[in-house]
């Protein structure tokens, strides 16, 4: 048994980061060639959850202390629906994690093809756990479809004790607090700086208050050649695809600005940036949220050498992985639990924390064990074609990117607060990334845009 289990301190972030205009839920979706056995799929559900306690879990808190202990009989409906390209609208209220378990999933099905979409909470999962629940799903799924046992990797749920500790052993600990007071004083830039927001003046509601966002995704799949041609363009700079993305999203959101916030374009842009602090003790771990924010921030502006500029980024996120500096905010979450007993201090509603998010999950199903040969991923009668993510927003953060490779394509997806970015600003912001992209790849020009919409989500009001 591992319940109860104490909350880690990302877990905390999570949730004190909860608004009821902006729940602290992402999306995975799955675009699938076949269509489910609706049957063998609703089997399947508490078959794959048994292998996530935390997918199964709730909060309880007395005190300052917050643990998760199991939820009492429940299970996420699946809700299924019959238009592939739907708006994907919100259950009664956004997930409350002390009354409710953090997944809901809907499947859209159409003409053959299906889309498979869960909403998790990020209290309880991040995108590679949300990944290796989506794996186990599947897996599940086939067994029940065509008889056998399922085809997944070995999980230990007491690996969970476990999540929270990135910084090796104490003895490690006790080393690195040096070096981790030094960063903790450098991370004041977080608090220094004022990013620029990617928003539009606001118009106020009839009541006198902002009016509710209203959340709507969207998605531009790159082909095989331009994908390729984004990982050589990185390579011969000796960076990774991710740094590459990352420095393009610098350029695109300083297109935005220059068009709709003109008088601060020369101010900072910052992009959070998540990082997974997974080690070789987490290698078997169920899902659960293993990741810490990392801000990058730029004044566009001034950068004419956009190879220097990757250069430097790559440099960048190399130390942040190198010297596992995500643990940094880790510490700083203790600090000021323990000092404050809250983290609100930390997460203002009305201040600009960053100016966009930028989630990579690189190839996630790669190293699949329902891959072929080929990297063909497939369950029973169902074969993945794609793969998305979409982060959440935040007040004042109102676009949030998703980065994620499958088949040797790249799709990139944005979560983004329409009313924030008005009027197309979603299809707008996007747009403009991709055509940076686009000119770092140097592909043929395509005769029509790629951006198209993949659904939407609203909270109720």
């Amino acid at each position: 048994m591992v319940f109860p289990l104490p909350l880690a301190p990302m877990e905390q972030y999570m949730l004190a980061d909860d608004w009821p205009a902006h729940p602290r839920t992402f999306y995975l979706r799955l675009g699938l060639e076949g269509q489910f056995d609706h049957e063998a799929l609703e089997r399947a559900v508490p078959i794959a959850m048994a292998r996530h306690p935390l997918l199964g879990a709730v909060v309880q808190s007395e005190g300052r202390r917050t643990w998760w202990v199991a939820a009492e009989n429940q299970l996420p409906q699946i809700h299924w629906e019959r238009e592939i390209e739907r708006d994907i609208a919100r259950a009664a209220a956004p997930i409350d994690l002390r009354r409710q378990i953090g997944l809901r999933l809907w499947v859209c099905e159409a003409d053959g093809r299906t889309r498979l979409w869960l909403e998790l909470h990020h209290a309880c999962c991040d995108g590679l756990g949300a990944v290796r629940f989506a794996e186990d799903l599947l897996a599940a799924y086939a067994a029940e479809r065509e008889g056998g046992k399922p085809e997944w990797r070995p999980l230990r749920t007491e690996r969970l004790r476990d999540r929270g500790i990135y910084a090796g052993s104490r003895f490690t600990q006790w080393l690195r607090w040096p070096f981790e007071v030094l960063c903790i004083a450098g991370s004041l830039e977080y608090f220094l700086h004022r990013p620029v927001p990617l928003a539009v003046p606001v118009k106020e509601g009839a009541d006198g208050s902002e009016p509710s966002p209203r959340l709507a995704a969207f998605r531009h799949r790159f082909t095989i050649h331009q994908t390729e041609a984004l990982r050589s363009a990185a390579r011969q700079e000796g960076a990774t695809l991710n740094d590459l993305l990352l420095r393009d999203l610098f350029l695109a959101a300083q297109d935005w600005i220059d068009r709709h916030r003109a008088e601060e374009k020369t101010g900072m842009v910052r992009i959070m940036v998540p990082v997974n602090l997974r080690t070789r003790l987490h290698a078997d771990m169920p899902a659960a949220d293993c990741v810490c924010m990392i801000n990058v921030d730029r004044r566009v502006q001034g950068w004419t050498d956009l190879r220097k500029m990757l250069r430097i980024v790559s440099w960048e996120m190399g130390m942040v992985k190198r010297l596992r500096l995500g643990v940094i905010m880790l510490r700083i979450i203790q600090l000021v639990q323990r000092i404050t007993g809250s983290l609100k201090s930390l997460l203002p509603a009305d201040r600009c924390l960053a100016s966009c998010v930028l989630s990579n999950l690189g190839m996630p199903l790669r190293d699949s064990p329902l891959a072929d040969a080929h990297g063909r991923v497939t369950a029973g009668n169902v074969e993945v074609e794609e793969i998305e993510l979409l982060p959440p927003v935040r007040p004042l953060t109102s676009a949030a990117f998703g980065a994620a490779t499958l088949g040797g394509r790249l799709t990139v997806s944005l979560l983004a607060d329409q009313r924030a970015l008005g009027a197309g600003g979603g299809e707008e912001l996007l747009a403009l990334y991709a055509q940076r992209l686009g000119q770092t790849a140097q592909p043929d020009p395509p005769a029509t845009s790629d951006v198209s919409p993949t659904g939407a989500a609203s909270p109720a009001g």
